[in-house]
C-alpha cells in the first residue's frame, strides 16, 4: 500500500499548535486535540454589503481603499452630482460632497486622502479636488488635457489619470499628480475611455474592450498584457498590478475575472450585473458599489472575498 510519504515524500506533522500560514492541502496531526488536519481552499464568492444613501452611475471610488474603509464620490443621480459617502464595512454614511458636481470622473487615493479629477458637469472638466478624511478643496489646478470616462488609481499625491474623452475620439493621454500638480506622462499605445485601473504610480494596469485589452505600466513604459476573457468598458477594478481584479461593464455585466500578473482567470459573478461602477480594495478583499442596471441606477454594494486556504477538521477511524 502507498503511503502518504510515498506520495507527497514528507511525513505528517505531530504538532500541538497549527501552523500558520496555511497551504492548501496541506495535512497534519495535531497532538494536544488529538485530530489529524487538512486546509481545505475556501471558494472565492460575492456577497451583499451595505445599500449607497445616493444610488447612482457614473461614480468614482477611493480606488486604493479598502473594503472596510473607503469613499466614493460623484456621479449621476438624475443629473451629475459631488456626493460623497463612506463605508465601514457595513454601511455607508452621507459625507460632504464635492465643491464640483459630475458624473464620469477619476478617482485615487484612500478613505482620508483622496482626489477627484475630470468628468461631466455637464460639460468636460478638468477640475480637481482633494479630500482630507473631512472636507473637498479645490486643486488650483485640473488635468491638462479636460476629460470624462476617464480613469484613476494610486494615491492622492501619486495618482494616475489615464484616457478618457475630451470630446470624440478618445484619447490615449496619461498623466501624473504629485499632490498639487498634473504632468504628462508616455500616453498609452491604445487611446481608451470607459476603461479601469488597479495598481499605484508606477505599477499599474489598465483594462477595456480597446485592443489588446490589457496594459502594463511600470512608470516610464506601457506593455501589452494577456487578453481578458471578456474584454468590456465601463467596469471597476481593484488590487495590485500582479494581483488585481476586474468586475462589470457593459451591458450590465456581473462578469469577474483575476489577474495573477500573467493571466486572467474566470471567478464567480457579481449578484447584480452593473457597469459605470465604483470598485477598490484588493484581489482578495474588494468592493463594488453602486452603477447603472438593468432598471437604472444602483445602489448596490457587494464585497468580494477571494480564495485562501482554510482550516478543516478530519477525524480518521481506524479498525
Amino acid at each position: 500500500m502507498t503511503d502518504y510519504k510515498g506520495i507527497q515524500g514528507v511525513t505528517i506533522q505531530s504538532v500541538a499548535t497549527d501552523p500558520s500560514p496555511l497551504d492548501e492541502g496541506q495535512v497534519w496531526y495535531n497532538n494536544a486535540t488529538y485530530a489529524f488536519k487538512l486546509a481545505g481552499l475556501n471558494a472565492a464568492a460575492w456577497a451583499s454589503g451595505g445599500n449607497l444613501t445616493t444610488a447612482r452611475t457614473a461614480l468614482a471610488a477611493s480606488t486604493n481603499g479598502t473594503q472596510t474603509a473607503n469613499i466614493v464620490f460623484g456621479g449621476d443621480s438624475g443629473s451629475p452630482t459631488g456626493a460623497t459617502e463612506s463605508y465601514n464595512g457595513t454601511s455607508w454614511s452621507p459625507a460632504p460632497s464635492m465643491n464640483t458636481a459630475r458624473s464620469y470622473l477619476g478617482g485615487a487615493g484612500t478613505q482620508t486622502a483622496s482626489v477627484s479629477f475630470g468628468g461631466k458637469d455637464p460639460g468636460t472638466t478638468g477640475a480637481t479636488e482633494k479630500w482630507n478624511g473631512s472636507t473637498w478643496t479645490n486643486n488650483p489646478t485640473g488635468l491638462n488635457v479636460a476629460r470624462h470616462y476617464l480613469c484613476g488609481c494610486g494615491t492622492q499625491t501619486t495618482a494616475l489619470a489615464i484616457g478618457g474623452n475630451p470630446a470624440n475620439p478618445p484619447t490615449s493621454a496619461v498623466e501624473s499628480f504629485n499632490g498639487s500638480t498634473w504632468t504628462n506622462l508616455t500616453n498609452t499605445p491604445t487611446a481608451r475611455s470607459l476603461a479601469a485601473a488597479f495598481g499605484v504610480s508606477t505599477a499599474a494596469v489598465v483594462v477595456s474592450n480597446a485592443s489588446p485589452p490589457a496594459q502594463s505600466w511600470n512608470g516610464s513604459t506601457w506593455t501589452n498584457l494577456a487578453n481578458m476573457n471578456t474584454a468590456r468598458n465601463g467596469l471597476a477594478a481593484a488590487g495590485t498590478q500582479t494581483a488585481g481584479l476586474a468586475f462589470g461593464g457593459i451591458p450590465n455585466r456581473n462578469l469577474t475575472e483575476l489577474w495573477d500578473g500573467t493571466s486572467w482567470s474566470t471567478q464567480p459573478t457579481m449578484a447584480t450585473g452593473r457597469h459605470y461602477l465604483g470598485g477598490c480594495g484588493t484581489n482578495t478583499a474588494a468592493l463594488a458599489a453602486g452603477g447603472f442596471n438593468a432598471t437604472g441606477n444602483s445602489a448596490a454594494t457587494e464585497e468580494w472575498t477571494g480564495a485562501s486556504a482554510s482550516l478543516q477538521t478530519k477525524t480518521i477511524t481506524t479498525s
